[in-house]
């Protein structure tokens, strides 16, 4: 991981465009002041545990809740989509060189993150590096939950309003932690909705290719099988 993180930060130094400026100059970081100001009790300890801790639970539930089911479309339409949010996440991070709220310092923009919990730091910089920021990731994969939360809220009725309340808090979480512009979010809540439109386009292909790879295994598998019958009967 450190690996491949190096290598794709040193080719979006050599082929990025540096998109921060003009973000900068777009959004004058008003969005990112004005979350920062909200009168939330508490929010200073609430996002930084609702972008770390928050996020994890909202990625990780709907796997478990959508493997057990009787019907695994869902399982398979949220896993091409969490597919496509990192393959285009990561030509994005190569396209694009953008750097955060919190390394503009003339913005006055409040690092909450590491100032209440200075240990992420080494952690965030293990997975990540401070030029991807466009887009959200953390916006994208959350908002990706939520609508198939949507979409599925027959089935799971108390999840649906759970994973929209905290996928917008995760996305709120950004900006408030000054991790990202509004521009960023609004981006990975776009690839959101691109990742789960291409995931139900193409679940059919996705389903009759594993179908097919399983079909041939267990061919080969049966060839093996016989084969080896042969050499003992031998």
């Amino acid at each position: 991981m450190a690996t491949l993180r190096s290598v794709g930060s040193e080719l979006s130094w050599r082929v990025g465009y540096e998109l921060s400026s003009l973000i900068y100059e777009i959004e004058g970081g008003t969005v990112v002041l004005a979350v920062q100001s909200l009168p939330i009790p508490r929010a200073g300890l609430l996002f930084p545990v609702v972008y770390v801790f928050g996020y994890v639970y909202l990625l990780s539930f709907p796997f478990l809740a959508y493997l057990l089911s009787t019907d695994l479309r869902p399982f398979r339409t949220l896993s091409l989509a969490y597919a496509f949010n990192y393959v285009v996440g990561v030509i994005l991070y190569i396209a694009f060189i953008a750097y955060g709220p919190r390394n503009y310092y003339n913005l006055g923009a409040v690092e909450v993150l590491y100032n209440v919990w200075p240990e992420s730091q080494l952690l965030t910089s293990m997975v990540n590096t401070n030029t991807n920021v466009f887009p959200s990731l953390h916006s994208s994969v959350s908002t990706t939950i939520a609508i198939m939360a949507v979409k599925t809220r027959d089935r799971y009725p108390l999840w649906t309003p759970i994973a929209v309340v905290l996928a917008a808090l995760v996305c709120l979480s950004t900006m408030y932690l000054a991790i990202h512009w509004a521009t960023d979010v609004v981006a990975g809540i776009a690839l959101a909705f691109l990742s789960v439109w291409f995931a139900e386009r193409y679940y059919d292909q996705y389903v009759d290719l594993m179908e097919r790879s399983r079909d041939r295994t267990l061919e080969v598998a049966g060839r093996i099988r016989n084969r080896i019958a042969d050499y003992r009967a031998e």
